[in-house]
């Protein structure tokens, strides 16, 4: 019932109007998220690739890690620049071409990006 209630807050404070669905297995993760890119409105971008690998750039730097998808949840471990970030898992919710980011594992920080 506790995750039930969180995912309806994060659902509850995304943008009016969408229609966010959670993605809650690996096969709807691959199909909607894996090998494309996805920025943000700062140009932020990331894309997790088929081989288990991530790309992308923050802040000018160079984003690289891997990642793996587990009990509803993308996560990956990365560095920024050549510098070791902490371990993370998100939830990601769409909605056409847009997609959610909900920082560790769907409490935190949430971030909206574009599919380009």
């Amino acid at each position: 019932m506790r995750k039930f209630l969180s995912m309806m807050a994060i659902i509850a404070a995304t943008p009016a109007l969408a229609e966010w669905q959670q993605i809650g297995d690996g096969d709807t993760f691959r199909a909607q998220v894996v090998n494309n890119a996805f920025v943000d409105a700062d140009g932020n971008w990331f894309q997790f690739n088929s081989n288990g690998t991530l790309t992308g750039g923050a802040a000018g730097k160079e984003l690289t890690g891997t990642w793996r998808y587990q009990n509803g949840m993308a996560c990956f471990n990365r560095a920024l620049g050549g510098e070791d970030l902490p371990a993370d898992c998100i939830v990601v919710l769409v909605d056409g071409n847009a997609l959610v980011t909900v920082r560790d594992q769907g409490r935190g920080k949430q971030t909206q990006y574009t599919r380009q």
